[in-house]
Order: C-alpha cells, then structure tokens, then sequence
C-alpha cells in the first residue's frame, strides 16, 4: 500500500484533505478529509495515483477525476470514532508540521 500522509495541500492553514493511501492491489484510493470523514475512490489507477500525489491542490484533483469514479464513505462502522478522531489528529499535526518546515519555521 502506498500512503501519503500527510497530504500536500495548497491551502496549509485549511486543507480539504490530511492523508491518502492507494491499494494498487484493489486499485482503491482511500482519502481521509479534514473532518475525520473517509472515503474510498474506487478504480483508481496507478497512474491516477501518481497524479493526485503530485498535486498541490487535491481538492480540485478529487473534483475534476476522482469524482467520476465510483466512491463512498468507508463503512463508519469498521472504523471505532475515537480511532478516526485519534487518525484525523495524528494526520492534521504531521500536516501542520509540514506546513511549518516548508515555510521554514521550527
């Protein structure tokens, strides 16, 4: 599985997106948004893959491509709310911390 985490985002101060991992096996894109919702993206390519990981902004990425595809919440039931709330945090302050250094803060 490939993982992105956190996300390169073009907006540091409020990012629609914290972390994305891609299951070449499956060929799912599972996306985690800033409000902790999680969404899987169904037949996504590799290629496609590559793509949303270098872009800058992946909200307008999930709007132009990654909508068309067949995709919808994880089901919330698999996942307790306190790990999705634990995993939103973790994600956001990696983000944060990236955000930081790339602006070349400490």
């Amino acid at each position: 599985m490939d993982v992105e985490d956190p996300t390169a985002t073009s907006m540091p101060d409020r990012p629609r997106t914290v972390a994305a991992a891609y299951d070449p096996s499956r060929s799912v894109l599972t996306i985690v948004f800033r409000d902790s919702t999680i969404y899987n993206y169904y037949d996504v390519t590799m290629d496609e893959w590559s793509a949303f990981t270098s872009k800058d902004s992946k909200w307008q990425y999930i709007r132009d491509v990654l909508d068309y595809k067949p995709r919808g919440p994880i089901d919330r039931n698999s996942v307790p709310s306190n790990i999705r709330m634990y995993a939103y945090r973790a994600f956001r302050a990696a983000q944060l911390a990236a955000a930081q250094k790339k602006r070349g803060g400490k």
